[in-house]
């Protein structure tokens, strides 16, 4: 997540900004890869917080389903 937030930093500030924190040539060798990278990034945060939800939804079902069972004996 850390690798998307200085991504996204580096492909949209401005180049006054990246200038002031000496990265104007670090951008021009590597702007083709920011967005690629940027776009990784996101995808992946995305997956891994639906991966994140079915578990906990699958967790919280084997709870009551655990519920039920001890409530019946």
């Amino acid at each position: 997540m850390f690798i998307g937030i200085v991504r996204g930093i580096l492909l949209f500030s401005s180049d006054e900004f990246l200038s002031q924190l000496k990265l104007m040539k670090f951008k021009q060798d590597y702007s083709k890869f920011f967005g690629i990278i940027f776009i990784v990034c996101i995808a992946l945060s995305i997956v891994y917080y639906f991966v994140d939800k079915v578990k906990y939804h699958f967790k919280k079902r084997e709870f009551y389903k655990d519920i039920k069972e001890e409530a019946k004996s």
